[in-house]
């Protein structure tokens, strides 16, 4: 089986167990949390498709072709700066996540979002055609790529996540 449905998988099965989270609602917590998994539900549901028609080698052919063909170079290909500008989001959500939100947010939500991010910036940095994350992305390791290798604990990070948010968030039942 390819990767690409492999990973696409993972990718639906985290969408559906955040769908769920989102459904989750009995404190109000959990109410409040709603929002968040329905926005990474989202974001899972995207990636499925991405990854299932492999959108990531098309994206990243597509940049280098244009920058061949406007004759850039390093120093004035945009793929370095999407990257910069990709991590500067990076640190602005986790300063944002600590400093407004840390102590009241559920475990799971703070680790999902950082799953969520660094999934978001080993996608741009595919994406981007940069050539030394590229060479470095692209590395077999056995049967799989470094790429894969980072991108299979966080899509397990974000299932987890939404797996505890969802038990954290149930009603306990009392045995009889």
């Amino acid at each position: 089986m390819r990767a690409e449905i492999i990973f696409a998988a993972g990718y639906f099965v985290c969408a559906l167990i955040a769908l769920v989270a989102w459904r989750t609602r009995p404190t109000a917590e959990a109410a409040g949390a709603a929002p968040f998994w329905l926005r990474i539900a989202v974001i899972c549901a995207v990636f499925t498709v991405l990854r299932y028609v492999d959108a990531q080698i098309t994206v990243s052919r597509a940049v280098r072709d244009f920058s061949h063909a406007a004759h850039l170079t390093d120093w004035n290909r945009p793929g370095p700066y999407l990257m910069l500008l990709a991590m500067a989001v990076l640190g602005a959500a986790i300063v944002g996540l600590f400093l407004f939100k840390l102590r009241t947010l559920h475990g799971s939500i703070f680790a999902a979002a950082l799953a969520i991010v660094l999934l978001l910036l080993l996608a741009v940095a595919h994406s981007t055609s940069l050539y030394l994350t590229g060479a470095v992305l692209q590395a077999q390791v056995g049967p799989i790529t470094v790429s894969r290798l980072i991108e299979a604990p966080l899509l397990l990070v974000v299932a987890l996540s939404g797996l505890w948010f969802i038990a954290a968030a149930s009603p306990r039942r009392s045995p009889r």
